[in-house]
């Protein structure tokens, strides 16, 4: 699969031409400075009222600083607003971290597996970190910070701006690691809540992947089911149920991955957001792996515990 390449230009027209992205301005406001010639955040940097938000956000955009880009946009619109893909647009495609955990509950409970993933030359590589006990769970934590940490950093992640980031950090606070993790973030599932709500029954994972994507999964354990395979695997000393588990997280990322692809219009002339019904084109084809051979995932990464 492949992501279109960094495009800022297209990134900064589509900001600069949102006068709404200024606060104060609303509707009305806008189509009133229009109509005195005022088409673009540039021509309200003299602008008696709107003149040092529109400097603040110039040199927002003029820096590419998307993880200011992003709180903003979604202050003044909301976490599902189409701007904040056209943001996503300053990074190159292996800047983005594909993102999703397994754990042993919905709070306070061990990670037991994160999963990460990077584009890069039209091939998805996936990299999962597994723990083989409870123990393991701050070694883990401590191999993968390098990675949500790097320079240029962007998460995507599939409801992980409610759970997985946030069950990171406080996972990572536990064991005492410091971090920092406030990288730009883009949230599938706002996206697809907003292009697909009206067009699937749900829009879970599961459901977009059967709608959207045309995959079907076979003998998938579901994310309620983790802890239990988990614990017979702890109990009897048999890695056999880890098995499913490493799998399901795999496949969660491999389809969050062609999901935001797809979000995004990209592989030369996907749908714009909200334009396209499943099952009916509108773009899925680009994001299709282009054979079987193209999807390369690494092996599941086991920590060892530290000494």
């Amino acid at each position: 699969m492949s992501l279109d390449g960094r495009d800022p230009d297209r990134a900064a027209a589509a900001l600069l031409g949102d006068l709404t992205l200024v606060r104060g301005i609303g509707e009305a406001t806008r189509r009133r400075l229009e109509e005195r010639g005022c088409r673009t955040i540039i021509d309200l940097a003299d602008h008696p009222l709107y003149c040092r938000d529109a400097a603040r956000l110039l040199d927002s955009i003029a820096g590419g600083d998307t993880c200011e880009l992003v709180e903003e946009i979604a202050r003044r619109r909301r976490r599902s607003d189409p701007l904040l893909l056209e943001a996503s647009r300053f990074h190159a495609p292996e800047e983005f971290v594909f993102l999703d955990i397994e754990t042993l509950g919905l709070s306070s409970r061990p990670i037991i597996l994160i999963g990460l993933a990077r584009v890069s030359g039209g091939s998805i590589a996936v990299r999962q970190y597994l723990s083989r006990s409870a123990e393991e769970e701050e070694a883990v934590l401590a191999a993968v910070l390098p990675d949500l940490e790097a320079e240029g950093t962007a998460f995507v992640t599939f409801n992980g701006r409610a759970f997985d980031v946030p069950y990171i950090r406080d996972r990572l606070a536990c064991h005492g690691i410091p971090a920092y993790l406030a990288v730009p973030h883009f949230d599938v599932l706002h996206f697809a809540r907003r292009r697909w709500k009206d067009l699937l029954p749900s829009c879970r994972l599961d459901a977009l992947e059967t709608g959207v994507l045309g995959v079907a999964r076979a003998d998938d354990v579901p994310s309620r089911m983790v802890p239990e395979f988990y614990e017979t695997y702890r109990r009897t000393g048999n890695p056999g149920p880890l098995v499913p588990v490493v799998e399901h997280n795999r496949q969660d990322i491999v389809s969050l991955a062609r999901l935001f692809a797809l979000l995004r219009g990209d592989g030369g002339g996907g749908a714009a957001p909200g334009r396209d019904r499943p099952g009916r084109g509108g773009g899925a084809e680009n994001v299709a792996l282009k054979s079987q051979g193209a999807e390369k995932i690494l092996p599941p990464y086991r920590a060892k515990p530290e000494r």
